[in-house]
């Protein structure tokens, strides 16, 4: 089903009719024109010629506007299950207070409601730093205590759960778990919980419409059965006919079968709703297990899924159609960090995985470094920078640089910092040489070349305040004598994580092994930015490159983190778990050996490190 999320901006595409217009009088103009010029065959050819060319350069754009209204107005369709972090927990207790729930066949005699009275009273005491809430349910659901971490005042209205709380007939558990869902404010950071006290006797068959919301939107539910199934005779509201009623458990695990069956096929989906009985063994543990110990907890919620990255590319190709840019005039570029010399600080599968990457899309990919690469930069001491080799188009290794400046003495490493005056890695190893690469090629000279880069702004407060579009380093558009026109373009840089992971399962590229592994980024093995469990498993990768770094640091009198040694972090810190010895070992082979494309008879598979927050840019 198609929705829009902001619908209003679906207008937008009536601005075509006044272009519609502007061009028709244009065509007619220029008909006039040229048969007053000429009545001739060649002049009749000319005019379709050009109402040909005008047609379909206004068609192109015109449906390059479609899009992006479509983009602009956040079309989406289809759903999908979407990894959340989320920190605490909330949960709803929904009581049925309908008179079935009056039935003194409880344990011990006691009426269903009493003895789910005493059981959530049990729950609530064994919580700690949960928000709880509180719904009443019978011919309608109404919430009677919003989210709350006052448990006295919950214990309160447990003390006087009756069916007279509500004047409604009937009894509409459904109408409960929908109360509930709304109850939790949106986009909250606490894991939302729904606990549902009933016998499942319910009159108005909502229970299905009302787990269909809940689950949309990632939220469990957990019915808590009680009474028995043989059941015991009531009054009903009128205080005169006696109604025989019983534990309605078959419906209740029938409607959590049909739920977790209709969303969710297979994973996490299938635990999302859930029935136990009250008296079953283990039944509170396994209710109190669902809330999290942790500090953040992952949780999956099914979204729509938005096409307005779709609609975007969609547009962007039309675009590019309409004037006439060819797959030829793309390649990729790629700055190798250890140069071609040595392997200290790099994943080395990393060059060959690109080529693989480009071989895939047929696009030529050119490679850029300095020569020693990071090593040798690091040990310079009174010495000039290396030179700078960049690949040609015709197959040729072309350098400069290296012959002129002023020697000096580095004999540091980088540090984690935003100031790239110290965080020397980034600037003299990446930037630097993709910029002297640029400049040091003829044909950049007198045309318009766009880089396109991928900082994301979600990475840190700094790369979200980078422009979009801005001169590149290596721009010299005013030159004199030649110009070199070169743009910087960050089109994902207003883009979330999971887009990034959407467009990758769309394309069906198989991601970097180190992702795989548990690495949260796919930056250099020993990011300086890493944190202790980063290079905890980073050594456990390559621990020879992470024993010569440790040897550096003592050699240097400095470290490479501010606040301790890289031996007393890798110690601090764990491996990750899903590092496995077949994905080391691709990762730092120098050949890449896998597919870079998923065939369609392989699952496209999100990697363990997805989401996972790592140490990163600043």
């Amino acid at each position: 089903m198609l929705s829009f999320e902001h619908p209003e901006l679906l207008f937008a595409v009536l601005l075509i009719i006044p272009v519609l217009l502007y061009l028709a009088a244009r065509i007619s103009s220029i008909t006039r024109t040229l048969g007053v010029i000429s009545a001739s065959r060649q002049a009749n050819l000319a005019k379709r010629h050009i109402q040909h060319s005008l047609a379909v350069k206004f068609t192109l754009r015109a449906l390059a506007w479609i899009m992006l209204v479509l983009a602009g107005a956040g079309i989406s369709w289809g759903s999908k299950m979407v990894p959340v972090q989320k920190s605490g927990d909330a949960v709803c207790l929904v009581f049925d207070i309908s008179y079935s729930m009056q039935a003194a066949d409880s344990a011990g005699g006691s009426t269903r409601l009493e003895a789910a009275r005493l059981y959530a009273d049990a729950l609530i005491q064994r919580l700690n730093n949960a928000s709880l809430g509180a719904v009443l349910a019978k011919g309608d659901g109404v919430v009677a205590l919003p989210l709350t971490e006052d448990y006295a005042a919950l214990s309160a209205l447990l003390d006087s759960l009756s069916p007279k709380l509500m004047s409604a007939a009937g009894s509409s558990i459904g109408r409960g778990i929908k109360a509930a869902t709304g109850s939790f404010p949106p986009f909250s950071a606490q894991a939302a919980h729904i606990w549902v006290f009933t016998d499942g006797d319910e009159t108005d068959g909502t229970i299905a419409a009302a787990l269909d919301d809940a689950v949309r939107f990632g939220i469990p539910v957990t019915f808590i059965g009680f009474g028995s199934t043989s059941g015991a005779d009531i009054l009903a509201g009128d205080g005169k006919t006696t109604v025989h009623t019983v534990l309605q458990e078959e419906r209740l695990k029938e409607a959590c079968q049909q739920a977790n069956k209709k969303h969710f096929a297979s994973g996490r989906g299938e635990q999302l709703i859930r029935y136990e009985n009250a008296l079953s063994k283990g039944a509170a543990v396994r209710l109190l297990s669902e809330i999290g110990t942790e500090s953040t907890t992952l949780v999956y919620e099914v979204q729509a899924v938005s096409r307005r990255t779709l609609f975007i590319l969609i547009a962007l190709l039309l675009f590019i159609l309409d004037n006439g840019v060819s797959k030829e005039k793309i390649e990729l570029w790629h700055q190798e960090i250890d140069g071609r010399e040595t392997s200290l600080f790099d994943w080395e599968v990393t060059p060959d995985y690109c080529r693989k990457l480009g071989a895939a899309f047929n696009i030529p990919v050119y490679f850029q470094w300095k020569e020693g690469g990071f090593q040798r930069e690091m040990l310079r001491e009174e010495s000039l920078t290396a030179p700078v080799f960049f690949e040609m188009p015709d197959g040729t290794v072309q350098h400069t640089g290296g012959e002129h400046g002023k020697p000096s003495t580095r004999r540091k490493f980088p540090q984690p910092s935003p100031d790239l005056r110290v965080r020397w890695c980034s600037a003299y190893l990446k930037i630097d040489v993709c910029a002297t690469a640029l400049r040091h090629q003829e044909r950049f000279q007198n045309i318009r070349t766009l880089v396109l880069s991928g900082e994301r702004g979600e990475e840190s407060k700094q790369r979200a305040g980078y422009a979009i579009l801005e001169p590149d380093k290596a721009d010299l558009r005013n030159g004199k004598k030649n110009f070199r026109h070169i743009d910087r373009f960050r089109p994902i840089r207003d883009w979330k994580e999971q887009q990034i992971w959407d467009i990758l399962e769309k394309y069906r590229v198989r991601p970097h092994p180190c992702y795989f592994m548990g690495f949260g980024r796919c930056s250099c093995k020993f990011c300086v930015f890493g944190n202790c469990h980063q290079f905890a498993s980073a050594a456990c990768v390559s621990h020879r490159q992470a024993d010569k770094l440790i040897a550096f640091e003592k050699d240097f009198g400095y470290t490479m983190k501010r606040d301790t040694d890289l031996a007393t972090l890798i110690a601090k810190g764990s491996p990750y778990p899903t590092i496995t010895k077949e994905l080391a070992e691709l990762a730092t082979n120098f050949e890449y050996n896998r597919s870079v494309i998923i065939p369609e008879t392989e699952y496209w598979q999100l990697p363990s490190g997805a989401f996972r927050k790592c140490g990163g840019p600043s």
